[in-house]
């Protein structure tokens, strides 16, 4: 897929899918708390990213949400739910 600059980045998002997988994992496999607590200090990180750099710190949050959605739907199929 091209990239289409400040609104997509096929790069920063497939690097960023393990992120929210690991988001899922723990959501299923630890405890919901650690999952987010995960999740904030992963937004809070992009966040002071993007002041920093004004790199578009969405397109990464993009790719954790991404991760957790293709994650999710793996779980799902597997547990029959």
């Amino acid at each position: 897929m091209k990239k289409l600059g400040i609104i997509w980045d096929e790069y920063r998002f497939w690097l960023h899918v393990p992120i929210g997988i690991a988001i899922l994992l723990l959501a299923v496999y630890v405890d919901w708390a650690v999952s987010l607590a995960f999740t904030v200090l992963f937004v809070l990180y992009e966040l002071n990213e993007d002041v920093a750099r004004k790199d578009g710190a969405y397109i990464d949050i993009q790719g954790a949400i991404g991760g957790i959605l293709i994650a999710g739907g793996i779980w799902a199929l597997v547990t029959k739910i």
